[in-house]
């Protein structure tokens, strides 16, 4: 029979109500999980005249893997309701995805054999680039690339100001275009970097061709940059309707 304790006594003894109401007094020594019960928790039990017998944890409240948690009673309190509700949004989704994209803002995106760097570090490239340029007689700088670096920290920007309007239950408006948008800008930004660095020994004398196709392969495009760029298609589609939370779908129906 299924049912959730309904008391304890100070002596391990208490009380188990039936998911049909019928209440059953039980001992210390019926109690068969590994942990101490706890009020709420879900059981399975045998009924029998003089009480329960043979109480179990309930497989659904995963006493024994969470000290004792019901997990049933967490998603029926108010916080567990609470978090249901804001997945259930439709705009659930897109927060989603600038989350993400905060996410993606501290991972690795660009990568060489002594460098490592973030979208939120990434200027440090063409600095590094400085002293290289020089000795081959270049200017040292990566043109466009360099100079839209700056931009990159929109990214975070709109995506925090999307978490807010969505936490809050604010109208989005073109928040998730935006936000998307901007996710899709830092997340080309270490593909453009890395090309610019690729052209500028190329087009050296010094350098030439061939130590530009080697240095190529040596700089890797990190998962910092790819999980922008799809963190970024998520939200433009969701602002577009073309993807929609499915959560909201179900609680809709």
């Amino acid at each position: 029979m299924r049912g959730r304790i309904l008391g304890i006594e100070p002596d391990g003894s208490g009380v188990v109500v039936s998911d049909a109401g019928a209440r059953f007094r039980f001992g210390a020594a019926d109690w068969r999980g590994q942990r101490p019960p706890s009020v709420g928790a879900q059981v399975d039990f045998e009924a029998a005249e003089e009480g329960a017998r043979d109480i179990y944890p309930a497989i659904g409240a995963m006493s024994g893997l969470t000290g004792g948690i019901d997990l049933d009673a967490l998603r029926q309190s108010a916080s567990g309701g609470k978090m249901g509700d804001i997945l259930r949004r439709p705009t659930a989704l897109p927060a989603g995805a600038a989350v993400l994209s905060l996410i993606a803002f501290v991972l690795p995106a660009l990568s060489a054999p002594e460098l490592t760097t973030s979208l939120l570090d990434i200027d440090r490239v063409p600095a590094l680039m400085g002293p290289a340029a020089a000795l081959a007689g270049e200017s040292g700088g990566l043109g466009l690339a360099e100079s839209l670096l700056i931009f990159r920290f929109l990214s975070p920007l709109a995506a925090g100001v999307l978490i807010f309007l969505a936490l809050t239950q604010r109208p989005m408006g073109p928040a998730p275009l935006v936000a998307g948008g901007a996710a899709l800008f830092a997340g080309v930004l270490p593909f453009m970097i890395k090309g610019a660095i690729i052209d500028q020994v190329q087009s050296s004398a010094f350098m030439g061709a061939m130590v530009g196709e080697s240095l190529g392969a040596l700089i890797q495009v990190g998962p910092g940059a790819w999980l922008s760029l799809i963190a970024g298609a998520v939200m433009i589609a969701s602002g577009l309707g073309v993807l929609k939370n499915p959560l909201a779908a179900k609680a809709a129906a």
